[in-house]
């Protein structure tokens, strides 16, 4: 029988592997790496709330900030979530994914995905099957990055313009 700690990946220990000539460990996703990409999402809408203040009326800046604290709390910007997983399926969600599972400057999580795309995404999809062994399908489960024709790749731009 699986105890508590191992159904939601707390046992399972970061897998270490060389990229480039550096040694990475590579987390699973535990409660505190879905938390920790949770946290990516509020910052994101806090900061988009905070660059309004400015255009706001005190009243409206308070009902924004409250509405943005209800999203928070009614679990909005949860792991399992449409939100999170919509993000994390962009370039950029890719990114803060990589800088939170390899323990990492965003700027280093950039570069080793443009630089080792396919090294990076199989060590995502090996830590995905290996952190959600009992997963009875792929929804709530992020992507791993990696380059898919037509699509933009880090900085935005179309491959192969």
């Amino acid at each position: 029988m699986a105890t508590t700690s191992h159904v939601l990946g707390g046992s399972s220990a970061p897998l270490e592997a060389v990229i480039g000539g550096k040694t990475y460990k590579i987390s699973p996703f535990t409660q505190i790496v879905k938390s920790k990409l949770e946290r990516v999402l509020q910052e994101r809408a806090r900061t988009q709330v905070m660059a309004d203040k400015d255009n706001l009326s005190d009243e409206e800046f308070k009902i924004a900030y409250g509405v943005l604290l209800d999203r928070i709390s009614t679990g909005t910007y949860s792991f399992a979530g449409t939100l999170s997983q919509e993000f994390l399926s962009t370039p950029l969600g890719s990114i803060h994914m990589v800088a939170v599972l390899f323990n990492i400057a965003i700027a280093e999580a950039e570069e080793l995905i443009l630089k080792h795309d396919t090294e990076v995404s199989g060590l995502i999809n090996q830590m995905v099957v290996e952190s959600f062994p009992q997963a009875p399908s792929q929804q709530g489960i992020p992507k791993a990055p990696g380059r898919r024709s037509g699509k933009k790749n880090i900085s935005g731009a179309t491959e192969g313009s």
